[in-house]
């Protein structure tokens, strides 16, 4: 049995490595992209950062692509290069070629780090748990809410659809009533799959898709109290936290690493490596940014899928709710010339 287990995961790997390596590519003139010169401002920084990580050679490597999005050889050379003027258009044209797995446009995204309020202790406010990762709790949202047991309890909090949405951006910052902070991260889910409940309340009439976003879900669910349950249970997948000292530096991301606002992106870790940069062309100039992955989400699939980290906080989570661009995502290669 495990060897038939065992042939089938070879084959997947092996399909699926042939299918990004001889995937429809279309290579892009860098000079014609029109970025501005601000999307330069951070590359030198962020790709000097990749270059001392080992984690991010070990990244691309391992990767089932490998080595389409550059081998560690050309990645090494391209590190050795950078220096102090290399922010700029002529470094990039000159050591890097840009391609396209697919003419296809499909989203961007935002996410952000929320703030939620929390207690030690439960009260008639604060009602609502964040829950610890337990193997005993693998079930759907629905019943996970009905039987946790108080040791399963991380933290309370006052706000349930503020919780499920932390639950969404899968991290955060939990903020006692003294002002004192604590970061809030992902530690596991109960294995289902995600469904976005935005989609629930198109397909039900409850919200017309034009004017689904962030803050019309969630004026919809406080002022419908009474069918509120119902659609949050529309999404069976539940995440579960821990916690830790707070820092003022961005969550950590999939790869490893803080996110960096307007630069990190979460993309489909099956076909694209952590840590690798991106051209963003949308039909918005704002967001046609130099841009380097390092994140995914259940709900990222795709070549030209991607979520965009903007930031923490309010104003970050209604520049988030309102991003929804078609996306081309342009991956830069390093070359030797």
């Amino acid at each position: 049995m495990f060897r038939v287990l065992t042939f089938f995961l070879s084959t997947f790997i092996f399909i699926l490595k042939f299918q990004i390596n001889e995937a429809f590519s279309t290579e892009y003139d860098i000079r014609k992209l029109n970025l501005s010169d601000s999307s330069f401002l951070n590359f030198n920084k962020i790709l000097t950062q990749s270059c001392a990580s080992k984690l991010f050679s070990k990244k691309v490597r391992e990767h089932s692509s490998y080595p389409k999005f550059g081998s560690v050889k050309n990645w090494k050379f391209i590190c050795k290069k950078l220096n102090k003027n290399s922010n700029n258009k002529n470094f990039i044209i000159e050591n890097f070629k840009a391609i396209s797995l697919s003419d296809k446009k499909q989203l961007l995204t935002g996410y952000y780090e929320p703030t939620i309020k929390i207690s030690n202790v439960k009260t008639n406010i604060f009602r609502y748990p964040l829950l610890r990762y337990s193997k005993d709790m693998i079930f759907e949202r629905r019943k996970i809410n009905k039987t946790f047991r108080d040791q399963d309890v991380l933290y309370w909090t006052d706000d349930q659809i503020d919780l499920f949405f932390l639950q969404i951006q899968g991290s955060g910052v939990g903020e006692y009533k003294s002002g004192k902070k604590v970061k809030i991260s992902y530690a596991g889910n109960n294995g289902f799959p995600y469904t976005s409940i935005g989609k629930v309340m198109i397909e039900k009439g409850y919200l017309k898709k034009e004017a689904v976003t962030l803050q019309s879900i969630k004026n919809w669910l406080r002022n419908n109290t009474n069918r509120k349950d119902e659609v949050l249970n529309k999404n069976k997948r539940y995440i579960f936290f821990k916690s830790s000292p707070f820092f003022k530096k961005g969550p950590i991301g999939a790869m490893g690493r803080n996110l960096i606002p307007d630069i990190s992106v979460a993309i489909d870790s099956k076909i694209y490596p952590f840590g690798i940069p991106f051209v963003m062309k949308t039909n918005y100039k704002k967001h046609d940014l130099l841009a380097f992955a390092h994140d995914t989400g259940s709900a990222i699939k795709g070549f030209n899928r991607a979520d965009l980290f903007v930031g923490s906080g309010r104003a970050a989570e209604k520049v988030a709710g309102d991003l929804k661009k078609q996306l081309l995502l342009i991956s830069l290669v390093p070359i030797i010339r």
